[in-house]
């Protein structure tokens, strides 16, 4: 392809032809490139879902929800003070949670379904694992900030199948 340049383009410009297939990241003329990746969720070859795509690594997404729920330990009624994690952890291994809370959608600055967390929170709340429910103080203690998108989720219930596996796992655990 012959570039045709009508006009002045100026000193020191130079044009240049590229012919590329795939590129995932193109600078020609930056001086540093820094890659901002999440490291802690790897993808593997081995495993593919459904779709063909690889799977997630889930532990280190699953350590950080524990991590993001247990910023809510000090509001837990004492008779849930010592079952909380397990709750969670069993909470996460229902295959009704694992197919929606690994994936965040359009939800930014996470690496899972946040509402789907805070609809959990909330029908905990609801079942009374929490002392007193509020959703403002619910979305300053998991995100600083009591006006965050998050504060609508923790007024919702998540969907009815959702509801009845938490409503069994609390009543295993002593509820």
């Amino acid at each position: 392809m012959k570039i045709d340049i009508t006009g002045n383009p100026g000193t020191g410009n130079t044009f240049q032809e590229y012919h590329i297939q795939h590129i995932d990241n193109f600078n020609p003329n930056a001086t540093t490139v820094i890659n901002n990746y999440n490291s802690e969720v790897k993808q593997t070859n081995k495993e593919l879902d459904h779709r063909g795509v690889p799977e997630k690594d889930t532990e280190p997404i699953k350590v950080e929800i524990l991590k993001y729920v247990s910023k809510l330990k000090p509001c837990l009624a004492d008779k849930w003070k010592s079952k909380y994690d397990k709750v969670w952890n069993n909470i996460l291994n229902l295959p009704s949670v694992t197919e929606k809370v690994f994936e965040p959608g359009k939800q930014q600055g996470t690496n899972f379904n946040r509402n789907l967390v805070a609809h959990i929170i909330y029908y905990m709340g609801q079942e009374g694992v929490f002392t007193d429910y509020n959703a403002s103080q619910f979305a300053d203690k998991l995100e600083g900030n009591k006006e965050h998108s998050i504060r609508s989720a923790l007024g919702k219930a998540p969907d009815e199948k959702i509801q009845s596996e938490v409503k069994r796992l609390l009543k295993e655990a002593g509820y």
